[in-house]
């Protein structure tokens, strides 16, 4: 149901399973809290779903770096005129008192997941997600290495260029392409 919305809505999603769970998980009303820890967790996800926070696409903004391998990642975080070449860096622009959630989310290679005995590391690439208000200030981010997307949710105090970073944590699977979008998705409250 909320995919066939979010594709219906915005047809490129077809053809971008990684954006159309970005646009889903941007549309969580909660995240969900795990108990236990490492392998034992009991719930996945982020929880609640708003229809109404995929129904106006003007409120969502998509970005998108593909590359033929993983290599390409240092040429988009040298090359985004960001400050930091380890880092992609992308500004958004976000109005004061919405409510906003940043998702990053990427593609793993099932063959490569699939050969690898340790739970720890059954992703080939992780990444994180940092934001930063227009002033500079730190709002939060995201760190996950069992999971294929980071979200973090924050109010802005402020309008202007939100600036993220996404950092590439780890990069195991060598063979695998570079397939990472970010969402930004931002409400009234």
């Amino acid at each position: 149901g909320a995919a066939a919305i979010a594709i219906g809505a915005k047809s490129t999603l077809e053809f971008s399973p990684h954006l159309t769970k970005g646009v889903l998980l941007s549309a969580a009303t909660r995240q969900l809290i795990f108990s236990g820890g490492g392998s034992t967790r009991d719930r996945m996800g982020e929880g609640g779903f708003n229809y109404k926070r995929i129904d106006d696409y003007s409120k969502i903004k998509i970005h998108e770096w593909l590359g033929a391998s993983h290599s390409a990642y240092n040429w988009y975080a040298s090359n985004d005129g960001g400050v930091s070449s380890n880092n992609i860096e992308k500004r958004v622009w976000i109005p004061q008192g919405t409510s906003v959630s940043a998702v990053l989310t990427w593609l793993n290679r099932g063959d490569y997941s699939e050969g690898q005995s340790l739970w720890h590391q059954k992703l080939g690439s992780g990444f994180n997600i940092y934001g930063f208000s227009p002033s500079g200030s730190y709002l939060g981010g995201s760190f996950d290495y069992f999971d294929s997307y980071a979200v973090f949710n924050f109010v802005a105090n402020q309008s202007g260029w939100h600036t993220f970073w996404i950092n590439r944590e780890y990069q195991r699977d060598l063979a695998g392409d570079l397939t990472l979008g970010l969402v930004v998705n931002w409400s009234e409250m």
